[in-house]
C-alpha cells in the first residue's frame, strides 16, 4: 500500500500486508530495512454483539536507544498520532454512513 509519493533515495516506501483476514484483522509493516521490519500496524474488528463493533489499533515501533527514543517522542510519536487519529475519523465515518442500496445494472 502505497502512503506516500516516490521518494527514489527512501524506496520502498509504504506498507506491506502481513496478515488479511477479512471482516476481521488487517496487518501491515512498513518494508524490511536491512533485514529488520521497525514499525507494525494492527487494525481488528471486535464484535460486541447487538452493541455494534470496536475497531482497536495497534502499532509497534522497534526501539534504537536513547536518541532515537527522544526523536520519537518529540517528533515522530505527535505526527503519528495526527495521522493515525485522522485515519481512524474516517473510517469511522464511512462505517456511521447509511448503507447505499446496490443498484442492478438492468
Amino acid at each position: 500500500m502505497r502512503t506516500y509519493r516516490p521518494l527514489p533515495r527512501f524506496e520502498p516506501l509504504g506498507w506491506f500486508v502481513a496478515v488479511l483476514e477479512a471482516g476481521r484483522e488487517l496487518v501491515v509493516h512498513e518494508p524490511e530495512r536491512k533485514g529488520v521490519v521497525n514499525s507494525s500496524w494492527t487494525l481488528v474488528l471486535e464484535p460486541l454483539g447487538e452493541r455494534g463493533t470496536r475497531l482497536l489499533s495497534r502499532w509497534r515501533f522497534r526501539r534504537r536507544g536513547a536518541a532515537d527514543a527522544l526523536f520519537r517522542c518529540l517528533v515522530f510519536d505527535p505526527v503519528h498520532f495526527i495521522m493515525e487519529t485522522g485515519v481512524l475519523r474516517g473510517v469511522k465515518a464511512r462505517a456511521e454512513r447509511p448503507a447505499i442500496a446496490v443498484r442492478s445494472n438492468q
